[in-house]
């Protein structure tokens, strides 16, 4: 199995793996004085559980430990600290495009193609990376790494005063002004019980993940800290740029939960280091949920290559 995912490819002479889905263009950049030059990348992303791609038209089936049918409400992240690693063992800052979906070394990745939670009507998309890395003539990347979640700098601030793709309601947190890094919602079929709560009924299992134990009040000027971070990281090499596709699965973050069930707290996992649907989910991200750090063993199983 693939570990990690790689960016991109070609320098200005030819490289091995160019061509096909994901796509790179030098620039019009001159080289620098250590003879490399800008390329231009661009990387697919695909949001699937038990290998169907995910939409708002797709009923999920087979999900988690109870084998859970469900449809999609929501599905979006962020990615920040995008660097790519070289076959001349060099690891380098890939700098994105700014657009609505990217800015400020931040991109959005959003697989939801309706509004309203996916009963409204057709919405825009976004699968896919774009920016520049500059790489020495025959130099290939073989590797990637990300991390979940926006930087704390960029974190907690008015989403009313940001700038895109910060500025979204729907991904912004009442805790200390921050971000949802990932907001992934499903509705399971038949509805999730509480077997401490008979008259428990909810609709939704949600997935919010963002930083938590924050102290400090940014309307005031107070810098945000935040015990727990929950920024994973994630690392993939082996990429074949044109063949490979970046994989977020669904099925594999909810492998070791029931979704058609919830033992306390808010329906489904909001980062707390204490709700019972935490930690199977945490651990699939290869996140410590009590320290709220990212840990190397066992390694994350959620984003993978196809």
């Amino acid at each position: 199995m693939k570990k990690f995912m790689a960016f991109f490819a070609c320098t200005l002479l030819p490289i091995t793996g160019c061509g096909g889905g994901g796509s790179t263009s030098t620039s019009n950049d001159e080289p620098s004085a250590d003879h490399s030059a800008s390329v231009t990348v661009n990387i697919p992303f695909e949001a699937s559980a038990n290998n169907i791609p995910i939409d708002c038209d797709t009923v999920l089936t087979g999900l988690g430990i109870a084998g859970t049918d469900a449809s999609l409400k929501d599905f979006r992240f962020y990615l920040h600290d995008i660097e790519v690693t070289t076959d001349a063992s060099r690891t380098l800052p890939v700098t994105l495009d700014t657009s609505i979906w990217q800015s400020n070394g931040v991109a959005l990745l959003d697989f939801q193609n309706k509004s309203d939670s996916c009963s409204g009507d057709a919405k825009e998309t976004h699968k896919s990376i774009s920016g520049k890395v500059k790489l020495k003539a025959g130099e290939s990347i073989t590797g990637i790494g990300f991390k979940i979640g926006l930087p704390s700098n960029l974190n907690h601030q008015n989403p009313t005063d940001a700038v895109s793709p910060m500025n979204i309601p729907g991904l912004s947190w009442g805790w200390q002004a921050g971000h949802k890094f990932m907001r992934l919602d499903i509705a399971p079929v038949g509805g999730i019980t509480r077997p401490t709560d008979g008259n428990y009924n909810g609709t939704s299992w949600n997935f919010h993940l963002g930083s938590t134990n924050c102290t400090g009040t940014p309307a005031l000027g107070e810098e945000v800290v935040c015990g727990r971070s929950n920024r994973p990281e994630v690392n993939l090499n082996d990429f074949t740029l044109g063949k490979d596709t970046i994989v977020v699965d669904y099925s594999a973050l909810v492998a070791n939960a029931n979704l058609g069930q919830d033992e306390g707290g808010a329906g489904g996992c909001m980062s707390g280091s204490t709700d019972p649907e935490c930690a199977a989910i945490f651990t699939a991200l290869g996140l410590d949920l009590a320290e709220g750090s990212s840990i190397r063993t066992p390694a994350q199983t959620v984003f993978r290559l196809k």
